[in-house]
């Protein structure tokens, strides 16, 4: 069974980070919602995990950084192979399947995305990133996509921080010889959205284009995605 660990300080984001997990045809699964906002109402989210299986509420305040509340989370992870999922990204419904059997094929301790679809809202354009370098094994991913197994958590623990906590993770895990595996760009899209405050890493969209390839202008990127 697999544990997926969601961080939020945006309560409209609730839909996506229910449906992000709800899509996915991994039926063995849980999901860790965190809130880590001193606003955010926890009755709400409450309300709305009881459509689903399997979903646990915790608050934590706004004080703790965002990869001190994902060593919260996998403290508290039922099983033995840990999901990072953002809020305001998009996991298709192959998502876990396919890093589960990169975790099955490659023996790998972690797995994610180096490679991938990437939306900007500004412009409706759909990229793909880093194409290059995909199924193949890497010393980086991006941090929205971090699978590993629960045992590495016994050696390397997530740095209390909110911005630059994957790589540090990453670098560690590294150095310490564990395995790390970039799937394909398959499953998954970052999304860019119109506002500069909302992502806690900063990037001009002009970034995005450089190290991009164009694949369309759309509105509806997901039937892009395969």
């Amino acid at each position: 069974m697999v544990s997926i660990i969601t961080c939020t300080m945006r309560q409209h984001y609730m839909m996506e980070v229910f449906e992000n997990y709800h899509r996915q045809n991994w039926e063995k699964k849980e999901l860790i919602i965190i809130l880590n906002s001193d606003t955010m109402d926890i009755r709400l989210w409450k309300e709305r995990a009881e459509e689903y299986e399997n979903v646990s509420i915790f608050h934590q305040p706004e004080r703790i950084s965002l990869w001190e509340c994902i060593n919260f989370g996998v403290e508290r992870a039922k099983f033995d192979y840990i999901f990072k999922f953002d809020d305001d990204d998009y996991y298709s419904p192959f998502y876990i399947q396919e890093q589960m059997e990169c975790f099955k094929e490659q023996q790998a301790d972690i797995v994610g995305k180096k490679a991938s679809y990437c939306y900007l809202e500004r412009d409706n354009a759909l990229l793909v990133r880093h194409w290059e370098h995909e199924d193949k094994f890497v010393d980086h991913i991006f941090g929205a996509t971090i699978g590993m197994k629960k045992s590495v958590f016994s050696s390397v623990k997530f740095p209390d921080r909110n911005v630059g906590g994957d790589r540090l993770f990453l670098r560690r895990c590294h150095s310490k010889n564990m395995k790390i595996y970039a799937s394909s760009r398959r499953n998954y899209m970052c999304v860019r959205t119109n506002d500069p405050n909302h992502h806690t890493w900063k990037s001009d969209e002009e970034q995005f284009y450089r190290k991009g390839d164009l694949i369309a202008y759309t509105d509806n990127p997901r039937k892009l995605i395969p």
